[in-house]
């Protein structure tokens, strides 16, 4: 059993893979055009790699902005649900955060132990913001599965 989960799952780790070798492309083609002859593989090179180290940066930073917009978005509903005026009202909450085929199969009384539970949670988790693990993902895990991702 393996201490932690997958920070990606393998179509993000391929579309990562896909997008940087797509912006390679584009620079050493931009590259060439541009210098014609007088193009040297040095510059060709080194243009590559600084375009994938920006393009990572900037990819790092969305993907810690979407883990703190997913956990703001949940908060709010944590929120939500324990001051709705009625359990129903709580409820409705819940199922609409569900995709469809979940929400339909729930019951009355699983919806209730769910907004009890939500009721019950400390404070301080509903205050967003980023774990180690979110960094993790954004820099690279362990194994090297999302290296600095320069592409």
């Amino acid at each position: 059993m393996r201490l932690f989960g997958r920070v990606l799952e393998p179509v993000e780790r391929l579309s990562e893979i896909l997008f940087g070798l797509i912006m390679a492309l584009t620079v050493t083609s931009a590259v060439s055009v541009a210098t014609a002859d007088d193009m040297q593989i040095r510059t060709m090179l080194i243009a590559a790699l600084g375009c994938n180290l920006a393009w990572g940066i900037i990819d790092a930073g969305m993907y810690l902005m979407a883990r703190l917009g997913e956990r703001g978005h949940n908060a709010l509903v944590g929120r939500a649900v324990r001051k709705a005026p009625t359990r129903e009202q709580a409820h409705r909450i819940i199922e609409d955060e569900l995709p469809p085929v979940f929400a339909s199969i729930f019951r009355p009384a699983q919806l209730e132990e769910i907004r009890e539970r939500i009721s019950q949670m400390p404070s301080s988790r509903a205050h967003p913001g980023l774990t180690g693990r979110d960094w993790q993902g954004a820099i690279g895990d362990v194994s090297g599965r999302r290296s600095v991702r320069c592409h």
